[in-house]
């Protein structure tokens, strides 16, 4: 029975999709976050692992469906995933007093800064970021390809043996019809 755009069943794919989606983005968010502050470093190579799972997250939600619409769920979800880290971090590297200037605009101020901090910085480095959280992201658009069921046939169905031989009948020079003919006597007896 439809309702909408979309069946009962449909919609419940895709909410099942974006729940497994989102446990899978906020698990690379805090992934991403806990190398960049414990490790001290900044591994954009964290997106590509991001990016799968959070494909694969997104595939086992949708039944294994794919197409368009969690193919952007999942690039949506992935590119968050990295944006929360970010968020996480620059939150946790600003000063008091900046926080406190910002008041109720910090949040809203650093979620914007964080969508666009992947790109800025400059250098071999920020470019090199740049293409690996695109990967990442063309990891997780992959994984939810639309899925294609290719029809062939119709095909001819064939008996798996042949017919058996026609019986002979008894008048030209076949078979007796009251049974098969006697055995040999045995020699030597």
């Amino acid at each position: 029975r439809r309702s909408g755009v979309f069946s009962t069943h449909e919609r419940s794919r895709f909410l099942m999709a974006s729940a497994l989606g989102t446990g899978a983005a906020a698990l690379g968010a805090v992934v991403w976050w806990a190398v960049a502050e414990f490790a001290n470093i900044e591994a954009a190579i964290i997106a590509i692992a991001i990016g799968w799972l959070v494909g694969n997250a997104v595939r086992f939600g949708a039944q294994g469906r794919g197409g368009w619409l969690y193919q952007v769920m999942a690039v949506s979800l992935t590119y968050l995933s990295i944006v929360m880290a970010y968020v996480i971090l620059v939150v946790r590297t600003m000063e008091e007093a900046q926080k406190a200037e910002l008041g109720v605009m910090l949040l809203p101020a650093v979620i914007v800064l964080s969508f666009v901090a992947p790109f800025m910085g400059g250098g071999v480095g920020s470019i090199l970021s740049v293409i690996i959280i695109g990967i990442g992201l063309w990891t997780a658009w992959g994984k939810n390809r639309k899925l294609v069921i290719e029809w062939t046939g119709p095909h001819a169905i064939a008996p798996m043996f042949g017919a058996p031989p026609p019986v002979p009948s008894g008048s030209d020079g076949g078979a007796d019809p009251q049974g098969p003919p006697p055995l040999p006597p045995s020699q030597g007896g």
